[in-house]
C-alpha cells in the first residue's frame, strides 16, 4: 500500500525531465533490473539551486526521485550527502517494504551526481594549477631568456610596452618569440636591457 503523498508524486511529479543547465549528473540502477534513475542538479556556491530527474521504474522509484528533489532544492551539498534512506522513507510515508530500496537508489544517483561534480572541480583546479606552474617556470630573467618565456610572466607584456618594445602582436615577432633572446632584442631596438630586466625580475619575485 502506498501513501497518498507517494501516489501524488508518482502521478504528478514536479521535477521530472532533464535540466538543461545542470552541472552535475548522476545515475544509479540497471535496465535489466527494471529501475534506472538519473539525477540532474545545478550547483552554485556549494548550494543546490535546482534539481530534476529521469527515472524509469515503478511507482516508488519515480515518487522517491521527485521527493528527493524537493528535499534538496535550496540546500547545500553537505546536507544532500548526509541524507539517509530512512529520512527519505519518512518523507514518503507508507511504502511496501519490498520498495524500500528505491529510496536507496535515488540517493545513490544523487550522491553520484555530487561526486561527479566534485571530480570535475578537481580536474579544473588541477588544470589551473598546471597553468599557473607553467606561467611561473621562469624564476629569473637574464639577457639570454627567450621572449616567449618572458611573456609567460603575468604583467610582463605591460612592462615591455613601457619600454617601447617592438610590437609583440606582429606576425614576424610571433614567429620568432621562441628563439629571440631579450638581450638581443634590446640591443637591436636601443632599449636599456639592464633596467628592463630588473623590472621584469620584480614580477618574478611577486
Amino acid at each position: 500500500m502506498y501513501s497518498k503523498k507517494v501516489l501524488n508524486h508518482f502521478q504528478k511529479p514536479k521535477h521530472s525531465g532533464k535540466l538543461k543547465d545542470a552541472n552535475a549528473v548522476g545515475e544509479e540502477g540497471n535496465m535489466k533490473c527494471g529501475d534506472v534513475m538519473h539525477f540532474f542538479i545545478k550547483i552554485k556556491n556549494n548550494k543546490i539551486i535546482n534539481a530534476r530527474f529521469q527515472t524509469y521504474g515503478c511507482i516508488s522509484a519515480i515518487a522517491s526521485s521527485d521527493i528527493i528533489c524537493d528535499m534538496i532544492k535550496g540546500k547545500d551539498i553537505e546536507y544532500a550527502l548526509a541524507l539517509t534512506p530512512k529520512k527519505v522513507l519518512e518523507e514518503m510515508g507508507e511504502v511496501p517494504p519490498l520498495k524500500f530500496h528505491c529510496a536507496v537508489m535515488g540517493l545513490n544517483a544523487l550522491k553520484n551526481a555530487i561526486k561527479n561534480y566534485k571530480v570535475k572541480g578537481k580536474i579544473k583546479k588541477n588544470k589551473g594549477d598546471k597553468m599557473k606552474e607553467k606561467q611561473n617556470t621562469v624564476k629569473k630573467i637574464t639577457k639570454n631568456t627567450v621572449l616567449s618565456d618572458v611573456l609567460k610572466i603575468k604583467g610582463a607584456e605591460e612592462v615591455l610596452q613601457k619600454y617601447d618594445f617592438p610590437c609583440l602582436g606582429c606576425p614576424m615577432m610571433k614567429m620568432e618569440m621562441e628563439s629571440l633572446r631579450i638581450g638581443k632584442v634590446c640591443e637591436s631596438y636601443g632599449v636599456d636591457a639592464k633596467k628592463l630586466i630588473d623590472d621584469l625580475n620584480k614580477l618574478t619575485n611577486k
